[in-house]
């Protein structure tokens, strides 16, 4: 059991490591919010690299969303997806937008990609404890972070150079 405090969402959580099964009830719960109609809404990240057989485990599950520039609706899919994840499936969604997703296999090499990024909060505090800190995020409304970087990351171009061969992100639907 831990606690975790990530914006506005402060909640006592028996972690689990995220399943299919568990992945699959989520998303049937998320897009039940009427915001998810107007975004694409991709799955990305270790959890996509899991389910494709790349990697044995993973801590959470990483959301983004694109197309779509409105941030009452933004604020709201990152807060409630996360704060589904966390209250009822006690795994953490990482929910994020984008301004530019990449799609790591077809960037030339060392090509860096300047990227625009809305989050719930610039920090995470697990049991107290200060887990991880953006220093380059601005707030721009309650719950709602803002902040620019560069893909792929230091840890992402290691794996590319290396000759990995990362999973193209997969569009999300109610349906798939």
């Amino acid at each position: 059991m831990g606690r975790i405090k990530y914006g506005s969402i402060e909640a006592d959580v028996n972690w689990q490591w995220p399943t299919r099964e568990i992945f699959e009830s989520w998303k049937c719960d998320f897009f039940k919010l009427e915001e998810t109609k107007f975004f694409d809404i991709y799955l990305v990240g270790g959890f996509l690299e899991k389910m494709n057989g790349k990697r044995e485990h993973t801590q959470d599950v990483d959301i983004i969303l694109t197309k779509n520039e409105n941030r009452a609706q933004i604020k709201k899919l990152i807060h409630e997806g996360t704060k589904l994840g966390i209250e009822k499936y006690n795994v953490f969604f990482d929910i994020l937008w984008f301004d530019n997703l990449l799609f790591y296999s077809e960037l030339k090499r060392d090509e860096v990609v300047q990227t625009r990024i809305y989050l719930l909060s610039d920090r995470w505090i697990i049991d107290g404890e200060l887990k991880k800190q953006y220093h380059n995020a601005i707030q721009v409304e309650e719950d709602l972070w803002q902040m620019q970087t560069e893909y792929p990351t230091e840890k992402q171009l290691q794996l590319i150079n290396s000759g990995y061969m990362f999973s193209n992100p997969v569009l999300l639907s109610e349906n798939n």
